[in-house]
């Protein structure tokens, strides 16, 4: 008699809704029965709802090098559930490829695609199963859009959905507990899904890029190169390639103390090389975009110069790139003085301007110099010209001073020179024009002698080199990197009869800064007076 509290354990195998429909107990002689259908009360329900999966699914490594193949592994872990079936599905974003895992090598070029599906098969509890396969990603490609790396930056993924069916840890120790009398439960279904990324830029850019003259024809290169892996990575090898007329010296790769090196994201990498201008008939090769040279990373162009790199990660897994560097202006620079230098029938001169700061205020003068070198002018008397050719000249072409004719008649007409630039730009002020003459020992200024004072021009120890100072003032503020002022030579027009046969006219290749900072002014101080009566401000 009285109330009868009664407990017992349940384990539930099967997803869905339960209802306490009847229950029976015996209890020895006793026996008690219930029938929800007979009683009018609410029935006693269970909602059993699915297990949280335990199972991970993992993408490694932990991003992918652009333009290169490499290899990607799937790592699934089955945590505490009992795994019965998978699907596995690999699907790629526009720039990327997967190959199939299992895939013959010998047949790998044709079974790349942008996806792929493969089965899962069935896991035990704790344990860990690795599917191993190969991407393909895209070059990361030279844009007039680009960054400062010279590449244009978007970012391509691999995706990795794993779809499976599966049991609670319990599910073997209820079933064999029970004898089979426990009916046999539909697996619950799980979606896990991973994504790995390409990098935005490539693991290495070049940073900057520049060559400078040590001898006539020695040229020193010096390249930055800029680490953007979050991962350390070790420079294995490389290999630098220079187009004509710059061929790398024996022994001028000093660069050894970088092997095996280790960088991370941030890191800069300077290298140097020493080439050799050389003096080819070949000449430059000229632009095309047929020319290329194909490699595994990218296709380059041949006529660019351009560094391959070999990295090598933790796992020893290696990644070849190719770094093209920007010395276009040096090699159009050379070109130049090849051509000013070699052309028949024309007076060439060469002049570099050089700036006294590099950064300056608006309405601040900037003293400017010309250092122009008129070796290369053509000297004729009579039609007869004697000529040598020069090794630090290319293919140029200079009067043989040392020949009898030359020295008889080696003057020149008085040369005009002149400044000129906008005055948008700039402001010009001092002497920017004159009259120099040159004879085969010195050049002779034939203004007055202030000229030197003022920051004409001046005798030099070298006898065919000209130095023109003047003052320049920036009008407006900014980065100013084109306008500078310019330099022109002539004969003077009252001195054709000098020579017999006067010299054609002079043509100036001018080389300029690369940049002057022109800073406006952030105060003014000024001073405010009481003028004389009758005066009015």
């Amino acid at each position: 008699p009285g109330s009868n509290l009664l407990q017992f354990p349940w384990d539930p195998m099967t997803v869905g809704q339960y209802i306490l429909a009847s229950v029976d107990i015996q209890w020895k002689k006793a026996r008690f029965q219930q029938d929800s259908a007979a009683i009018r009360r609410s029935l006693q329900g269970i909602d059993v709802m699915k297990s949280e999966p335990t199972q991970q699914i993992e993408l490694s490594p932990l991003f992918l090098i652009p333009g290169d193949t490499q290899e990607i592994r799937l790592i699934f872990q089955s945590g505490s559930d009992i795994v019965t079936e998978g699907t596995v599905e690999l699907y790629c974003s526009e720039g990327m490829k997967v190959l199939p895992p299992g895939t013959n090598e010998e047949n790998a070029l044709l079974h790349w695609t942008n996806s792929c599906t493969f089965q899962l098969k069935p896991c035990p509890a704790d344990t860990t199963r690795i599917i191993t396969t190969l991407v393909q990603s895209r070059t990361l490609k030279s844009s007039a859009g680009a960054d400062r790396g010279g590449m244009m930056r978007y970012v391509d993924s691999l995706h990795a959905k794993v779809i499976t069916g599966y049991h609670h840890s319990r599910y073997q120790n209820v079933i064999a507990k029970y004898g089979g009398s426990e009916p046999a439960a539909p697996p619950m279904k799980t979606a896990l899904e991973a994504m790995v990324t390409t990098l935005d830029r490539a693991a290495l850019t070049v940073n900057e890029s520049h060559a400078v003259y040590l001898t006539d024809d020695i040229v020193l290169v010096n390249v930055s190169v800029v680490c953007n892996t979050p991962v350390p990575f070790y420079i294995k090898e490389w290999n630098a390639h220079f187009p004509p007329p710059l061929q790398l010296n024996f022994g001028g790769d000093p660069n050894n103390g970088l092997f095996d090196h280790a960088v991370i994201e941030g890191d800069e990498i300077l290298f140097s090389f020493r080439c050799e201008r050389t003096h080819d008939d070949d000449g430059y090769i000229i632009d095309d975009d047929d020319q290329t040279l194909s490699t595994v990373i990218t296709t380059v162009p041949v006529d660019k110069p351009y560094m391959t790199v070999v990295l090598r990660d933790e796992h020893d897994k290696s990644f070849r790139q190719v770094l093209l560097f920007d010395l276009d202006d040096f090699y159009s620079k050379m070109e130049d003085e090849d051509e000013y230098a070699g052309s028949p029938g024309m007076n060439t001169a060469m002049a570099e301007l050089r700036l006294s700061a590099v950064e300056g205020t608006v309405g601040t003068p900037v003293t400017f110099s010309y250092k122009v070198d008129v070796t290369n002018l053509m000297r004729k008397n009579g039609g007869a010209t004697n000529r040598r050719r020069d090794s630090s000249c290319g293919n140029a072409d200079i009067l043989d001073l040392s020949s009898s004719a030359a020295k008889e008649s080696s003057s020149l007409p008085p040369l005009l020179y002149e400044i000129m630039c906008d005055e948008k730009h700039w402001i010009l002020s001092g002497k920017i024009r004159g009259v120099c003459s040159i004879t085969n020992d010195k050049i002779n200024d034939t203004s007055n002698d202030a000229s030197t004072q003022d920051g004409s021009n001046s005798a030099s120890k070298n006898p065919n080199l000209i130095t023109v100072t003047f003052v320049g003032i920036p009008t407006h503020s900014g980065l100013l990197t084109t306008n500078f002022p310019e330099l022109s030579l002539m004969h003077h027009p009252d001195s054709s009869s000098l020579v017999p046969n006067p010299p054609p006219p002079i043509a100036v290749n001018c080389s300029y800064p690369s940049s002057f900072m022109s800073l406006s002014f952030k105060n003014h101080m000024a001073l405010a007076a009481e003028t004389a009566p009758g005066w009015a401000l």
